[in-house]
């Protein structure tokens, strides 16, 4: 295949997106990178077709316009770069939103629709747009129709506040509590005890001694637990516990799951109240006189969240969270509020669950030199990455859900301000580099891309400098809110 080397694409020979709205193959304008190990900062979606029609371009989003193109139609020659039409339509909307309480949780970031063949003639900047407007039609991106480039991104400040902390792994960082959504997720540190039958729970330890009516057990594992592990509880209508673990690689991968504990969601209210009501039965009735009791609602809490949002656990209530989950050490039950484990959600972006922050490029231009993505890509651990090693990696799944869940810090490729600078490296031979661009070809490059470029005619406060943008893959950060 040629190299399309405006936006790091390789021009198609056919149709490689197939499948309706999703992201196009590696080398063919996926996320983060291009075969040629150049940073791409969206994704080539392709569109649904109805009746043999393309179906439109929708917002993601609520939120206000504050950018938009209209596509030229006097068929420039800069438009048909390599002989193929690439359309300019653009539109760009800011998204301002609360993910939780307090002003940390007020976030803002931005959604690019670029490659429309038409853009909506009552789009204007400053105007509101709500999800599933229609900002447009898609175009074509190097012939190829119906696609769009699409891709979101936000300031540092902003990031910072979307995911709780400055952008790295969580490791010890304690949970937000500022906003808590989706997934529940629990590091539990190696040597936690495992049981075979439900504890009570007032018992923070099973094996501890008899209390009252409750006679220890002993634990499946005298060590308890061999290693790490994190455990994902998943609420939809059903309830779903996955245990992961980590690699050598220091990735995290399923170990396995439970099977789904039938409408458990619905079913919360009935079970914290079931958990309640053992706190007053024969087993701790030599106890009762004074004993503070968990109140339903807080257990609710506990069982949903893995901790108290709301409403608190009274002073020295005793409440322990057992669940029975899947380890390499056996099935059991575990305590995921004994001391030590640490509960999460996905506000807090966790690496168990696949996400990255790739910050370590000191490059300005837009050839990735990320060690991070390069150790990724080393297939051969050769301590380099050619063309056809970045073509095997990105081609294997392992290396493209590391990828799909990469948010990464790169210059934007849609900024006039040092454009040949940021493409010079395209000139010189590079080992993921199949054919270095002439003086002539080059020039036809920085024209081609200078007519798609919008980055300083967007006028927003918020809107983050072209060299310091945060990029979140699309498909992931859509899914994930």
């Amino acid at each position: 295949m040629p190299t399309a080397d405006a936006g790091n694409t390789v021009v198609p020979d056919g149709d490689v997106c197939t499948a309706s709205m999703l992201e196009c193959a590696p080398g063919n304008g996926a996320y983060p990178v291009s075969f040629n190990l150049g940073w791409h900062g969206g994704a080539h979606l392709r569109a649904p077709t109805e009746g043999g029609d393309a179906l439109p371009v929708r917002a993601i989003a609520d939120g206000r316009i504050v950018y938009v193109r209209k596509t030229d139609t006097t068929h420039k020659p800069t438009l048909q770069y390599r002989n193929v039409r690439t359309d300019d339509g653009c539109v760009v909307i800011r998204h301002d939103t609360e993910i939780g309480e307090g002003e940390s949780a007020k976030i803002t970031y931005y959604s690019v629709y670029l490659h429309l063949q038409q853009v909506m003639p009552t789009l204007a900047a400053g105007n509101r747009i709500y999800r599933k407007d229609v900002v447009g039609t898609p175009g074509q991106i190097f012939g190829q129709y119906p696609q769009i480039h699409f891709e979101i991104i936000c300031s540092e400040a902003n990031l910072k506040k979307m995911i709780g902390r400055a952008p790295a792994p969580l490791g010890n960082t304690p949970a937000r509590r500022d906003a808590v959504y989706g997934d529940m997720w629990f590091f539990v540190p190696r040597g936690a005890k495992l049981f075979a039958s439900e504890p009570h729970p007032f018992r923070d330890d099973d094996s501890a001694p008899p209390v009252a009516t409750l006679q220890p057990q002993s634990p499946l594992v005298a060590a308890g637990t061999s290693c790490d592990l994190v455990i994902r509880m998943h609420y939809e209508k059903d309830c779903t516990l996955t245990t992961y673990r980590q690699n050598a690689d220091l990735s995290w991968s399923v170990y396995g799951a439970m099977p789904a504990e039938r409408d458990a969601e619905y079913s919360l209210y009935k079970r914290a109240t079931a958990l309640n009501g053992r706190y007053t039965d024969s087993s701790l009735a030599s106890l009762a006189a004074g004993m503070p009791v968990p109140s339903p609602s807080a257990i609710f809490e506990m069982i949903r969240f893995g901790r108290c949002i709301n409403d608190q656990l009274p002073a020295g209530a005793r409440f322990n969270h057992w669940r029975k989950v899947k380890t390499p050490d056996g099935d059991g039950w575990i305590n995921l509020s004994k001391a030590g484990v640490r509960a999460y959600s996905d506000a807090d972006f966790p690496e168990w669950a696949g996400w990255s922050f790739i910050n370590d490029d000191p490059t300005p231009d837009s050839l990735c030199d990320s060690p991070t993505v390069k150790r990724w890509l080393d297939v051969n651990h050769a301590g380099h990455v050619s063309h056809a090693d970045a073509v095997t990696a990105l081609g294997t799944d392992a290396i493209r859900q590391r990828m799909a869940r990469a948010i990464c810090k790169f210059p934007s490729e849609w900024s006039r301000d040092g454009l040949e600078a940021r493409y010079n490296w395209l000139k010189s031979p590079h080992e993921a580099l199949t054919n270095p661009l002439a003086d002539e070809a080059f020039t036809k490059l920085i024209d081609h891309a200078r007519d798609l470029a919008f980055w300083e005619d967007v006028s927003d406060p918020d809107f983050p400098h072209a060299n310091e943008v945060w990029h979140f893959p699309p498909t992931a950060f859509v899914r994930h809110f």
